[in-house]
């Protein structure tokens, strides 16, 4: 008697069907999927290894040598001008000294040594009137005369010069003050002979000196040398 073999129904082999296309396309996305992380992660850089190479004992290097210092040549030393023997040296200035003003000094007393002024004053304490008279200790007394007097010669030039006439024009001559004790001139002449001066250049010289006197007020110090003695040039309306 012959065994049937028993046929699958169509059913289940219907079932195995799907399941075969699910699991193939199961396999399908696996791979898809492990192909994209393949493109997609970056390659991995091989492996460096690192080389040590070991260098020989070398000595540290030398110090810089120190810097050499220029010396400056010596400077050779200058000779000295040699002085000829033949110059002449001015003689010492003396002690004391006279001053003077241009002109004669007149008969009486004065401040200042008569003479004609060639140089500028040199050397010693400066005295005023006889340089003989000089010697008795009086240096602030004479520097005192010495200003006084050409405080007086000053203010004198400006009241003249005021007082003269337009057309008196220059007018040059010596003139001796007495100073009285409330500082007014209570004596005074003029002359006019070393400024040349005609009579009537004289009389005007007088009357500017005049009307002077009774303006100017000059308190003298006390031993004032007197008369004061002056050579004025003025000029009128100056």
């Amino acid at each position: 008697m012959t065994a049937m073999i028993p046929t699958p129904s169509p059913a289940r082999s219907g079932l195995w069907r799907v399941g075969a296309a699910l699991l193939a396309l199961l396999l399908l996305v696996l791979a898809v999927l492990g192909v994209r992380r393949l493109i997609s992660e970056p390659q991995r850089s091989a492996r460096q290894v690192a080389r040590i190479a070991i260098l020989p004992d070398t000595p540290p290097p030398p110090p810089p040598p120190p810097k050499e210092r220029k010396e400056e040549p010596p400077k050779p030393d200058r000779p000295q001008a040699p002085v000829p023997d033949n110059l002449v040296k001015p003689p010492p200035p003396s002690a004391t000294e006279p001053l003077k003003m241009e002109g004669a000094a007149g008969n009486g007393p004065s401040a200042f040594a008569a003479g004609s002024v060639s140089q500028d004053y040199k050397g010693g304490a400066p005295t005023i009137g006889n340089a003989a008279s000089g010697s008795g200790g009086r240096g602030l007394d004479r520097a005192q005369e010495r200003l006084y007097a050409g405080s007086v010669r000053q203010a004198l030039r400006d009241e003249l010069e005021r007082q003269l006439q337009a057309d008196a024009g220059e007018l040059s001559a010596a003139f001796a003050l007495w100073i009285g004790d409330d500082g007014r001139i209570s004596r005074w002449s003029v002359d006019g002979a070393e400024g040349r001066l005609d009579a009537a250049g004289e009389a005007a010289l007088r009357l500017a000196l005049e009307r002077s006197a009774e303006r100017l007020q000059l308190p003298a110090p006390a031993g004032i040398t007197q008369p004061l003695r002056f050579r004025l040039t003025v000029r009128a309306g100056a």
